[in-house]
């Protein structure tokens, strides 16, 4: 059997501004996975699983096949742990996973820079679910990763966009905690419809270019030793999404409860 695995990720500043030419500090969440157990044979994939990660894996395995050469049939099974509809990227952790073990099978090592955009496009081009590439980086990655797609840090390989890529140590980073309202999720087609329906204009662009400097500068500092800088960072990264979008109320108010006890993000 052949298992592919990918885990959870939150974003820590500048999120959601990798969708918009931006820079995205994003790490990956070891406590969750998505995994996806591979059997080799068959005349056709068949997919074991619930409901809703069924099309996302038949979905990677299609992109696979297209973008990685043939790939034999198998029999996939796939589960997960990671919280659904809550922002912490349970979607693209099944592709990861599903192209973790595609590629496994078809002894192919998957580059790093090139991974995440490939399974971006099975979401955005398959799936129809909107994005950026910061979530596949930090599953790809592991750990504490800059996503950086300026427009000076962009190429595009094989029809497919990719940013530059830098990894942060994690003991860098202060104590953090996760917290989320399973009574409140949301799809990512929801969540990142209201920030696309948004005009273009100056302001809105400017929101995102200062966002993407930020979470550059805050991984900088995180660099030199400078911890501090992590929460104030990413303080104002969510007064940027307010400003962005309206929240869900819960939402806002479960940041507000937050910040009322001292806490940052």
């Amino acid at each position: 059997m052949i298992v592919g695995v990918a885990r959870a990720r939150a974003a820590l500043v500048g999120k959601p501004s990798d969708g918009y030419g931006g820079a995205v500090l994003t790490t990956a969440l070891e406590m969750w996975s998505a995994i996806v157990e591979l059997e080799p044979g068959g005349r056709d994939d068949v997919v074991d699983g619930p409901d809703g990660l069924v099309p996302i894996v038949a979905s990677a395995r299609l992109v696979a096949r297209r973008r990685l050469g043939d790939i034999a049939p198998a029999r996939l099974r796939v589960r997960t742990s990671v919280p659904r509809e809550v922002g912490l990227a349970g979607s693209s952790a099944v592709v990861i996973a599903t192209l973790d073990a595609t590629a496994r099978q078809a002894g192919i090592v998957l580059d790093r820079e090139r991974w995440p955009s490939l399974a971006l496009h099975v979401e955005t081009a398959q799936l129809g679910i909107p994005g950026g590439l910061q979530d596949r980086v930090a599953q790809v990655w592991g750990g504490v990763v800059l996503c950086d797609v300026r427009a000076d840090r962009v190429a595009t390989v094989d029809g497919l966009e990719q940013g530059t890529y830098r990894r942060l140590d994690p003991d860098r980073l202060p104590a953090l905690a996760v917290a989320w309202l399973p009574t409140a999720g949301q799809s990512s087609r929801v969540s990142q419809a209201g920030l696309r329906a948004g005009d273009d204009g100056p302001e809105r662009r400017a929101i995102f270019a200062d966002l993407g400097a930020l979470a550059v500068e805050t991984t900088r500092r995180l660099g030199r030793g400078e911890s501090e800088a992590l929460g104030p960072a990413m303080a104002a990264t969510m007064a940027a999404r307010r400003r962005l979008v309206p929240l869900v109320a819960a939402h806002a108010d479960l940041v507000d409860r937050l910040a009322s006890t001292g806490a940052q993000g």
